[in-house]
């Protein structure tokens, strides 16, 4: 048996909202951004390891020129 096995099932928690901005700043140029957040996490301690906590935010920006 592993002793970092954990008994049963975990208490976790997953997001992922995320937002999108479009602005069009003339006939053929676009302004876009992006945002997207990545969250995990778990509760309570269960076992003898620590609960587990991973987030990440990710930030995209674009222009946009279509002829």
């Amino acid at each position: 048996m592993n002793i970092r096995q954990v008994n049963g099932s975990l208490v976790s928690y997953y997001q992922t909202p995320y937002a999108e901005l479009v602005f069009d700043l003339e006939r053929q140029w676009k302004w876009k951004a992006d945002y997207n957040f990545y969250g995990y996490g778990e509760g309570l301690p269960v076992g003898p390891t620590l609960p587990r906590n991973f987030h990440g935010n990710i930030v995209t920006l674009s222009v946009n020129y279509a002829f």
